[in-house]
């Protein structure tokens, strides 16, 4: 006598919904969190009328499994689902995860099927209903019609006509926020630098729209939309609440997941206007920042800082970064001259191009003497395409550290974004906080300014051309002389790197 394996899905998708003490409060006050229970589990007719799909959750393999699934099907088609899938790559989730319910078939056979029972579970809430037949059938010609009656004598009613009240729904958090009302909070009250609206198109988690906002004195994400089943969520519902690290601009979140289940593996920073969601698997979604923009009617109310990264350009103290990372600044600090990143020194903007997005700034401080010689050249000359270049900067500091980081790659292209001929687009992966850097070429030679890149793609950054700083340094009323001995043309690149930073730095801002 042979047994035949379990087609379940309980080891890919039951979860079991951890529930925390029930705390219902008033919602006049948005800043007070309700939370409410999931579901809780309903009869099996009752769990019938909230569902629309039927998911299945093995694919057969063999004849005897062919023959299975075939009058599983016609069954779950009969009883009248609207769609019928099999939980493999082609499976799509729908909205609402309460929806969809998984079956899962069992049986033993030797030349009949007996003991043949189903599991009817429901996705993320651990909610499972167990039935069989004590009905045997003969393997044969007609095993198939001979195993669709079993089924039929297990529940061989039709389903209940689909009624969404009737859904599973999970947990949640609840607030009275929406978006208007929090971009009305932050008109009126004000918000710190890193507060504000953030979006997201992941594969993974769609295109989500989240605020953060400081609830009760603690940082929380708040959704507003989007997300692959926007169905369970509700516009202010608590995505995340994030816990404060020894490390500036670094939370450690306890992250609501698509289910509705606590993680608390997640890990989010903040830089430059972006916002980096870490998971406990290591994959990164990234955010950026929607409101408040430029032109949004908003005040902050916080000295939160944010950084850059600057290099020198003369040994008097002037500096080249983004207009970007100076925009707006109230004091500008200056971090690693001469690899010194206990010391900081003041500085103070000489002339800025918002056009091109460069900026010279000058350490204006009583305790500095001077940068040191600088030991590479600007070359005004167009760099060619497929020319190997790389990269100095300090980004993401706040998970990333302080230590100066390198890229490198080649020239992709004498134009940057949709054909700017102000830049060029380079393969050199860069992040929020290498904007301001240097772009050499092989030589050591200075051919551009990092300053964007292109979230929806794949290694492509932006570098203004060396050319327009030239242009900026003439506005001086004394311009600097410009370094004509290049040291470091035929260095190895580690060699080069070792040299040339410390003349970039950190360049902070309040």
């Amino acid at each position: 006598m042979k047994k035949f394996g379990t087609f379940l899905i309980t080891n890919l998708l039951l979860i079991s919904a951890v529930l925390c003490q029930e705390n219902i409060t008033s919602l006049n006050d948005c800043d007070e969190v309700q939370y409410i229970r999931q579901t809780e589990k309903p009869s099996f007719v009752s769990m019938l009328a909230g569902v629309k799909n039927a998911v299945i959750g093995n694919k057969p393999t063999n004849d005897i499994e062919n023959q299975v699934y075939y009058a599983l099907e016609k069954y779950l088609k009969n009883m009248g689902f609207e769609k019928i899938q099999y939980f493999d790559e082609y499976y799509v989730p729908p909205k609402h995860f309460g929806d969809d319910i998984f079956v899962g078939v069992t049986y033993t056979y030797d030349y009949s099927y007996y003991n043949v029972g189903l599991e009817w579970t429901s996705i993320g809430t651990g909610y499972a209903w167990k039935m069989g037949s004590n009905k045997t059938a003969k393997i044969n010609m007609n095993a198939s019609q001979n195993f669709y009656k079993i089924l039929i004598d297990i529940y061989g009613h039709a389903k209940p006509v689909f009624n969404p009240d009737k859904r599973i729904d999970f947990q949640k958090w609840k607030t009275c926020w929406t978006e208007n009302k929090i971009t009305e909070d932050f008109k009126n009250n004000g918000l710190d630098n890193i507060e504000g609206i953030y979006e997201t198109n992941s594969s993974s988690s769609g295109n989500y729209r989240l605020a953060l906002k400081k609830l009760k004195g603690n940082y929380h994400l708040i959704y507003l939309s989007g997300g692959s089943n926007p169905g369970n969520w509700n516009e202010g519902e608590i995505k995340a609440i994030l816990t404060p690290t020894a490390t500036p601009f670094l939370y450690k979140a306890k992250w609501i997941t698509a289910r509705k289940q606590e993680n608390d593996s997640f890990f989010v920073s903040f830089e430059n206007g972006l916002m980096k969601v870490i998971g406990d698997n290591n994959e990164t979604d990234l955010y950026i920042k929607m409101y408040p923009s430029a032109s949004d009617n908003s005040t902050s109310n916080s000295s939160n800082l944010s950084s850059g990264t600057g290099f020198a350009i003369s040994s008097n103290g002037i500096i080249v970064t983004n207009y970007h990372v100076i925009d707006g600044a109230k004091t500008i600090k200056v971090h690693g001259v001469h690899s010194d990143f206990n010391k900081t020194y003041n500085a103070k903007i000489l002339v800025s191009d918002k056009n091109n997005d460069l900026a010279l700034i000058q350490i204006d401080d009583n305790d500095f003497i001077s940068l040191g010689s600088i030991p590479y050249t600007v070359k005004t000359g167009l760099a060619g395409v497929g020319e190997d270049i790389f990269v100095l900067g300090y980004p993401l500091r706040a998970t990333m550290g302080d230590e100066i980081k390198l890229t490198n790659g080649i020239v992709s292209s004498r134009t940057g974004f949709q054909g700017d001929i102000t830049s060029y687009q380079i393969s050199a992966p860069v992040q929020p906080g290498n904007s301001g850097g240097p772009l050499f070429d092989s030589q050591g030679n200075l051919i551009g300014i990092i300053n964007a890149k292109h979230v929806g793609a794949e290694n492509a950054s932006y570098a203004v051309k060396a050319s327009y700083l030239t242009n900026l340094l003439d506005l001086l009323q004394s311009p600097p002389k410009l370094q004509t001995v290049n040291s470091l043309s035929g260095m190895t690149l580690t060699q080069q790197v070792e040299l040339v930073k410390r003349f970039v730095y950190i360049i902070e801002t309040e």
